[in-house]
């Protein structure tokens, strides 16, 4: 299950996937220089979490009716 959260995030963020050839490894997996992993640390919200933290606990369920923020937390995310 934690391998299909990172496409929805992806999705949700708007990274587009750019694969490159082999004479030039070292520009895989790095976003402006930066690999993805330290960019999602670097942005952090005011409570020290990252915003990729609650991206899945925003949408909507059916199941429950509300998102799972509403459902844990008794409110709705800023």
């Amino acid at each position: 299950m934690p391998i299909r959260i990172v496409p929805l995030i992806a999705r949700l963020l708007g990274v587009k996937r750019i694969l490159t050839t082999a004479y030039h490894p070292q520009s895989n997996g790095l976003i402006e220089d930066r690999p993805l992993r330290q960019q999602l640390c670097a942005t952090q919200l005011k409570n020290g979490r990252s915003s990729s933290y609650y991206s899945p606990r925003a949408s909507l369920k059916e199941n429950i009716g509300c998102t799972l923020a509403e459902w844990m937390n008794g409110k709705t995310l800023r």
